[in-house]
């Protein structure tokens, strides 16, 4: 998020830089001391490029270290690893065999704060 708002920014900024009457230097001094506002769009549309762009980076980057991790073993040892602790979990008597973890707490909160942030930014 923090990502496609400094580029709408940054596209606000050379845009409103290089539309300037007076040329481009003074436009330059003019919007660093008075800056220029991306609008919705620019700041939906940079925060969508940047995800799409981010989501290609990382679907390409399983493609190279999947093989690498099958190679090695993690693989086996991480599917091995999760069917015990579902195992231990759902075999457990207790009432607090299925506790939340702080850090998958903290993750749902922060999707919240992200999704509150565009809410207010959107209107």
């Amino acid at each position: 998020m923090s990502l496609g708002s400094t580029l709408a920014s940054t596209i606000a900024y050379h845009s409103a830089v290089s539309s300037f009457a007076f040329g481009n230097t003074l436009g330059a001094m003019y919007y660093s001391v008075i800056p220029a506002s991306a609008t919705k769009a620019t700041l939906a549309l940079s925060t969508g490029g940047v995800a799409v762009a981010l989501g290609i980076v990382a679907s390409y980057t399983g493609m190279l270290t999947d093989p690498l991790q099958k190679s090695l073993g993690w693989h086996d040892k991480k599917l091995n690893k999760l069917i015990d602790s579902l195992e231990q979990q759902l075999c457990a008597e207790s009432d607090s065999a299925l506790s939340y973890k702080d850090s998958y707490v903290a993750r749902i909160l922060d999707l919240a704060d992200l999704l509150l942030q565009v809410s207010i930014k959107l209107r």
